[in-house]
């Protein structure tokens, strides 16, 4: 069989897919990884087939900055304007692209994660959506607002099958789902990854050279990674009497955070695998992958959702008493230390974050799920 793997340039948006992906070249399938030009590195250096398919994130990034905001936009449709400008627009160059490759080497399953919107022109057998995280309210509703964007450029697309009934693999644990919100109707769940170690991966010597007992991994993603947005958290942490790990991602420079307090240590990239074992809690954006990766290893979170399903994820965190979530009106350096402070001195969170942990750990591996997979195209 052929797998083709369609992602947005967001490295929080197609590393969780690489689980399955895996699993199913490790079954002796095809496997391609579609994605913007920002992670085809990334997913080459983990041994998968890679295409570069439309614009890049600065591209994106770009287009978002100048949009027309209409006088009076309120929030909501400020929300839906932007996640069509930073989903639905690219989406047309990436489906161009998808069926120029896909001429002559036609998948037979689509695997999309929930955010990208061009695998639907693919003729295949069967479209799987890939989820990310809790559920986004109306994100069905908003799938489709953005489909008919790019319907409007490009027809009819291949798929037709509604998203809610669309093949949906969720890796969000029972207990982090809210009750009666489930929109999709055929669903598959899988465990989340904690994270894997690359040939080459390696502990760098200047976090292992970190003068505390305890340590606190930051990160805020691959999209709102500029120095200037960790000023307030990294403030808030080095004053505390714990080693600090923030990565920023490749597309940042880790010297533009100079200077460093002596308990901090800032890389591009840190293999979760090798990292998390030595944590003690994570701050972060409230990015499913981070979380799923901080709670597959049995990690209490601080939250700091900036935006689309961030507010989702941090909300079940907080329900399962697994983490304080703090709102963009209420972060500043004291609330970060505070909580930073609570979640790791308080063994509640870590006791909440182990029952996750249990759970996630019980759920179908990869494996299981390529097969169930195989199943729906037979």
């Amino acid at each position: 069989m052929r797998f083709l793997f369609t992602s947005n340039p967001l490295v929080g948006h197609w590393l969780p897919m690489l689980p399955l992906a895996r699993a199913a070249q490790q079954a002796g399938h095809d496997v391609v990884v579609a994605a913007g030009p920002d992670v085809v590195g990334d997913i080459e250096r983990r041994g998968l087939t890679a295409w570069s398919i439309g614009p890049d994130l600065e591209t994106i990034q770009a287009g978002m900055r100048g949009r027309l905001r209409a006088a009076g936009e309120s929030d909501a449709e400020r929300t839906v304007a932007d996640g069509m400008a930073m989903f639905a627009v690219p989406a047309i160059d990436r489906a161009r692209d998808l069926l120029k490759r896909t001429d002559a080497w036609r998948p037979d399953i689509v695997v999309q994660e929930i955010y990208e919107l061009a695998g639907t022109y693919v003729p295949a057998d069967l479209h799987v959506l890939h989820g990310l995280g809790a559920h986004y309210p109306n994100f069905v509703m908003l799938r489709e607002l953005g489909l008919d964007h790019v319907r409007s450029t490009l027809g009819e697309s291949a798929w037709r099958v509604p998203a809610a009934e669309t093949v949906y693999i969720d890796t969000f644990p029972p207990a982090l789902q809210t009750p009666n919100d489930q929109p999709f109707t055929d669903v598959i769940a899988m465990r989340a990854d904690a994270g894997e170690v690359r040939p080459g991966d390696v502990l760098p010597a200047s976090v292992a050279a970190l003068p505390y007992e305890r340590t606190v991994y930051l990160t805020l993603g691959t999209f709102f990674n500029a120095a200037a947005e960790f000023a307030v958290p990294l403030a808030a942490l080095s004053e505390l009497p714990i080693n600090v790990v923030v990565t920023c991602g490749y597309g940042a420079d880790p010297a533009a955070f100079a200077p460093l307090a002596s308990n901090v240590v800032v890389e591009q990239y840190v293999s979760h695998a090798l990292l998390l074992p030595r944590c003690s809690a994570v701050v972060c954006h409230a990015g499913a992958g981070t979380i799923l990766g901080a709670l597959a290893h049995g990690l209490p979170l601080v939250c700091l959702p900036r935006g689309a399903d961030q507010f989702a994820n941090a909300e079940q965190v907080s329900r399962t008493g697994a983490g304080i979530t703090l709102m963009p009106d209420h972060v500043s350096v004291k609330s970060i230390g505070e909580a930073v402070g609570e979640v790791i001195d308080d063994p509640s969170y870590a006791a909440a974050a182990a029952k996750l942990k249990i759970e996630i750990d019980r759920l179908p591996g990869p494996s299981a799920v390529v097969e169930e997979v195989l199943r729906r195209v037979g």
